[in-house]
């Protein structure tokens, strides 16, 4: 799992520096309240913040990976999800990210990134599913969004750069300015890779079952991939991501889920999908999983 714990590093160290260049301490506080301050960040700035920072974002996490099948396949298999999101409007896209650790994010707006370490610790669609279902819930409930709204988040953005906005957040007819939403790369990148607070995460969680349930999948492994995680990730270890939030916490999500995927009927037999398959042919799952 180095590269689990190398990403977070990345993303909570050198990139701010990267990101922002050198500091200009006289101008950080100010500058800071005045980009942030009464953000109403509607879900046009979070179309806007998505759609710019997506490519960046791709970049950092080892750029796409490079087979057009493989991505083709995970976003047929994304598409009826997004599809059933009551945010169907979103411009929704997902990538397979050239990235070996078993992670998955979500941008605001309805970017997804889905690194080839799930893939390869996906034991069928049901598990993939509940990492896009997961990360979809993060964008049905805005979690991104009510979160940089939030006094906590702009006390975050310390480490802002000479080239912040100096200005107002807002440009041409209101739209929120591109100084601004560059400004926004790093910190989002940082919240949407390790995680959001306890109760986001269970939210998110909860837009599982019902993704399950509207597309067919098995609502009695809804929890499988969180439990691969916990033997794949070491108990030591006390990072987070998106999907992982420590054993005794993710231990509490997959209680939560179990007792409610076992009041639900299970589907018609799905066949397994020529999408999936294709990802298995690149992403055989090791045996050494002991499964559930």
């Amino acid at each position: 799992m180095t590269g689990f714990i190398q990403r977070r590093e990345f993303l909570t160290g050198a990139s701010m520096l990267f990101l922002w260049g050198p500091l200009d301490a006289n101008k950080l506080i100010g500058s800071t309240v005045q980009m942030v301050k009464g953000m109403s960040f509607d879900e046009r700035d979070e179309i806007a913040v998505g759609t710019k920072n997506y490519g960046p974002m791709i970049d950092d996490c080892g750029g796409p990976y490079r087979n057009a099948q493989v991505q083709r396949s995970v976003q047929r298999i994304a598409d009826p999800m997004f599809r059933s999101s009551s945010r169907a409007n979103l411009p929704w896209e997902i990538t397979v990210l050239d990235d070996p650790s078993i992670n998955a994010w979500a941008m605001p707006g309805g970017k997804l990134g889905i690194n080839r370490g799930l893939l390869r610790y996906s034991r069928n669609e049901d598990d993939l599913a509940a990492a896009i279902a997961h990360e979809i819930g993060h964008i049905e409930h805005a979690h991104a969004a009510q979160t940089i709204r939030s006094k906590a988040f702009m006390d975050g953005m310390g480490s802002i750069g000479q080239n912040l906005v100096q200005s107002n957040t807002r440009g041409v007819g209101g739209a929120l300015a591109d100084s601004a939403i560059t400004a926004l790369r790093g910190p989002v990148a940082k919240l949407i890779t390790t995680g959001y607070g306890r109760d986001y995460e269970y939210e998110a969680d909860a837009n599982i079952l019902p993704v399950f349930t509207r597309i067919g999948y098995e609502p009695k492994r809804s929890s499988a991939l969180f439990k691969t995680l916990m033997q794949v990730i070491p108990e030591s270890n006390t990072a987070t991501t998106s999907l992982f939030s420590t054993h005794p916490e993710t231990r509490n999500r997959i209680a939560k889920l179990d007792e409610v995927a076992t009041t639900l009927p299970s589907p018609a037999v799905r066949p397994v999908s020529p999408e999936f398959e294709t990802v298995k042919r690149s992403f055989p799952t090791p045996q050494v999983i002991a499964f559930s």
